[in-house]
């Protein structure tokens, strides 16, 4: 039989204090014993100043929110988590104030460019109008181009047929000789041959502060058994500051053309 010390009458916690599984004893103040009961399951222990034991169960959240594999733990109040499931292969995390969360899963734009419209043309005036001003540049595409009674194509702005509001410079060469030319045009791109392609590039065309401009190169046989080539480089200006919305290419003269187009809005 061990020997210990016998507690004074009064100062020993009875056992009866404990009422129940998980139950557990703590104090309220100096030699003031007090029980806490279980929480609910899934729940925790935390520090509350507050409450008279100084302890209390709270909402595990960092365990059971996470359901799956791939789930984030997100902020939708103060002191308050919940969870994001993961979203699709590819998609990226991007910030939304419209859901609950603030963030969601969404596919990101391929290369940052967009394409606004794309098909085949043939007959007179190919018009690309109605141009979203959401982007920074416009990249315009056009392949396989044949004219009929031209060997270029112009290119004007906002369908604007105004004298003196579009000037373009060129660089070409044929055959091995290069000639620069310039005037008071609707901006001509070379685009003859049996095989032609061109690309146009607008920059900062939604800006309504300062003049606008595109640059072109084209390439392209002059003959069918690819003996004569010519290259070209454009730069053409247009004097207001309005956005584009719309681009208009046309032959020099009245002729039809045609050729395949893809016009990208890039961010």
């Amino acid at each position: 039989m061990a020997i210990g010390r016998i507690p004074e009458p009064g100062t020993g916690i009875p056992e009866s204090i404990i009422a129940a599984k998980g139950d557990l004893l703590t104090g309220t103040a100096n030699d003031v014993p007090a029980v806490i009961t279980v929480g609910a399951n899934e729940t925790r222990l935390v520090a509350a100043s507050g409450e008279a034991t100084g302890l209390k169960y709270v909402a595990d959240t960092t365990n059971y929110a996470v359901a799956a594999k791939g789930d984030l733990l997100v902020g939708t109040a103060a002191d308050t988590l919940a969870p994001l499931t993961v979203g699709a292969n590819g998609t990226t995390l991007v910030a939304d104030s419209a859901t609950a969360t603030g963030l969601k899963w969404a596919t990101p734009a391929s290369g940052g460019m967009t394409l606004l419209a794309s098909g085949s043309h043939s007959g007179g005036t190919l018009t690309l109008s109605s141009i979203s001003t959401s982007y920074v540049n416009l990249y315009l595409i056009l392949d396989n181009i044949d004219v009929s009674s031209d060997m270029f194509l112009r290119l004007r702005f906002n369908n604007d047929t105004t004298a003196n509001r579009h000037r373009a410079w060129a660089a070409t060469s044929d055959g091995g000789t290069f000639i620069f030319t310039s005037g008071d045009i609707s901006g001509t791109f070379d685009a003859s041959g049996s095989v032609s392609t061109c690309y146009i590039s607008v920059p900062n065309y939604a800006n309504t502060n300062s003049w606008k401009f595109a640059t072109s190169q084209s390439f392209g046989t002059l003959s069918t058994d690819n003996t004569s080539w010519s290259w070209v480089e454009y730069k053409v200006g247009y004097n207001q500051t309005t956005a584009i919305t719309q681009l208009d290419l046309f032959e020099n003269a009245s002729g039809n053309f045609s050729c395949g187009y893809k016009l990208y809005g890039v961010k």
